[in-house]
This record gives structure tokens, C-alpha cells and sequence, in this order.
């Protein structure tokens, strides 16, 4: 054969074809992609579900601040118009101070470690070893997770409780 005959290559006789199992290990940029919105995903039944719905109450945490603010801006200007306005501004801050209540107390209730039970009589088998490693491995999303901390300062106005 001639070197017209043969289909043109980048490759001389001093260098290697890549093998498939190295091409195959690498993954591109897109199926990286890929899986990070399926960890990203939440969806029911998947080992990240759990941490999925951590960072979700995190996020809520965050809205809850900007929703506070926005609130301490509102209430001063509702004190200004009418006894109606004057209500509903009494409701909205009662109804702030309730959610804010119940977030706090949903945070301390996941954030709590769970009581377990050990068996301190167990004999220390390979079979024991092996289980420790493993349980080791897994580490528990509310360690990967921070637990959110609500803003304490005094946000409502104290004229609309005045009056009653």
C-alpha cells in the first residue's frame, strides 16, 4: 500500500491510540452537568433528598431576613393612612411574629440530633469493624448542611400594640 491509499491519521508509528477505558473514565463537562442537577434535584427517594431539603429550609431562612426587612420598611408608612390600613398592619406583624415562631421552632426540631442507641456488648468482629468504616463513610447531611440562624433584632413597631 501507498501512503496515498491509506485514510489520513494524527497518529505515527511512535504514538499510541488512546484506549477505551481512559477515554471512558473521563467525563465531560455536559455529564458533569448532568449530575450535579440531579443531586441538585431533590427528587423523593434519592440518597440527597434529605440534603436537598436542608439547604431548601436554609434558602427559606434567607427569604424570611429580606421578607423582615421589607415588613420593618412597610409597617411605619401603614401607621399613616387609615384605621383599616392601621389593621392590616397590625395583622401583618402579628402574623410575621407567629411565622416567625414556627420557623424557629421547625429549625430546632430537624437541627437536633437524633438519640441512638449503642450496644456497648457488641464483640469487636471484623464484621463489626467493617460496619463502623461504612457508617463512617456516610456522613449525615445535617453535618454537611449549617443550621441557619434567624435575626433577632426587633423588627415590628410597638405603636400598633399600643392601642389595645
Amino acid at each position: 500500500m501507498t501512503d496515498v491509499s491509506m485514510a489520513p491519521t494524527a497518529f505515527t508509528r511512535y504514538t499510541a491510540a488512546p484506549s477505551a477505558t481512559s477515554k471512558a473514565s473521563k467525563r465531560s463537562s455536559k455529564t458533569k452537568r448532568k449530575m450535579e442537577r440531579k443531586v441538585g434535584s431533590g427528587r423523593k427517594g434519592t440518597v440527597d433528598e434529605e440534603e436537598y431539603l436542608l439547604k431548601s429550609v436554609t434558602k427559606l431562612v434567607a427569604r424570611w431576613a429580606a421578607t423582615q426587612r421589607e415588613v420593618k420598611k412597610l409597617l411605619p408608612h401603614l401607621l399613616h393612612f387609615s384605621e383599616q390600613h392601621r389593621s392590616s398592619g397590625d395583622a401583618l406583624q402579628e402574623d410575621m411574629r407567629s411565622f416567625e415562631k414556627e420557623l424557629a421552632d421547625a429549625i430546632d426540631e430537624i437541627w437536633t440530633k437524633p438519640v441512638t442507641a449503642d450496644n456497648p456488648t457488641q464483640e469487636d468482629s471484623w464484621a463489626s469493624r467493617m460496619l463502623e468504616k461504612e457508617k463512617e463513610k456516610m456522613i449525615d447531611p445535617l453535618m454537611r448542611v449549617p443550621k441557619p440562624v434567624i435575626e433577632t433584632h426587633d423588627w415590628g413597631i410597638q405603636l400598633l400594640h399600643a392601642k389595645q
